[in-house]
């Protein structure tokens, strides 16, 4: 999260968004609290006999100091929401320009975004656990160069490879091979509905290719 917070390309998620929304709000009291004691500073009070109360101006400096202290902190403010809720809008597939909308940043925070790629990036949730789903719904994974392949898809009776010393599994999704997954990685493809129960499901301790509800670790996430 907050990889690029001033840019205003690529995707966020919600809860990025919503750290963004609270950062804002404790950021935008302190400047407040600290531009209102300057300001309060500037005018001093003077009692009369008479018992009335006057108040004059002690410094010309400090509502100038104010003024800089809110551009320093304002601006930069300003442009870290603006670009963020313009992310928040690609992440569900809208045009940036939603940001314009009066009080656009509350149903930013609420929509739902797509899932896997769209035109303007990658799913955010899936670059976070380093899974991609591309526009054709590919599901792709970086994978070291040592990793031992499963057996292919269609061939039944080949032997499994060396046994690895990872829990690693394959995944059948749109009748292709991805993978290798780690158990957290196979729970996020099951909450995206990208595995159900006839899901085909290679793990080095399996000698085929198995349907997810025959793999206990697995059954368990689609219960």
């Amino acid at each position: 999260m907050f990889k690029k917070p001033f840019s205003f390309t690529g995707r966020i998620r919600r809860l990025e968004f919503g750290i963004t929304v609270i950062i804002s709000v404790i950021v935008s009291l302190i400047a407040q609290t600290i531009v209102f004691q300057i300001l309060m500073s500037t005018y001093l009070p003077t009692e009369y006999p008479d018992g009335s109360i006057s108040y004059h101006q002690e410094s010309t400096t400090n509502p100038i100091i104010a003024i800089v202290i809110l551009i320093i902190i304002g601006i930069p403010l300003a442009w870290f929401n603006v670009a963020q809720t313009v992310k928040r809008w690609h992440d569900a597939g809208y045009s940036g320009w939603m940001v314009l909308i009066p009080l656009g940043f509350i149903p930013a925070i609420f929509i739902s975004g797509n899932v896997g790629s769209n035109k303007y990036g990658t799913d955010p949730k899936m670059t976070d656990q380093n899974i991609e789903i591309d526009s054709n719904n590919k599901v792709t994974t970086a994978s070291d160069d040592d990793q031992v392949p499963p057996p292919p898809l269609n061939n039944k009776k080949s032997s499994p490879p060396p046994i690895n010393r990872e829990k690693e599994y394959y995944v059948e999704i749109n009748n292709e091979q991805s993978g290798p997954f780690n158990i957290e990685k196979i729970k996020l493809l099951v909450e995206i509905n990208q595995i159900n129960k006839s899901t085909l499901i290679w793990e080095k301790s399996l000698t085929n290719w198995t349907s997810a509800d025959e793999v206990p670790e697995i059954k368990k996430l689609l219960n």
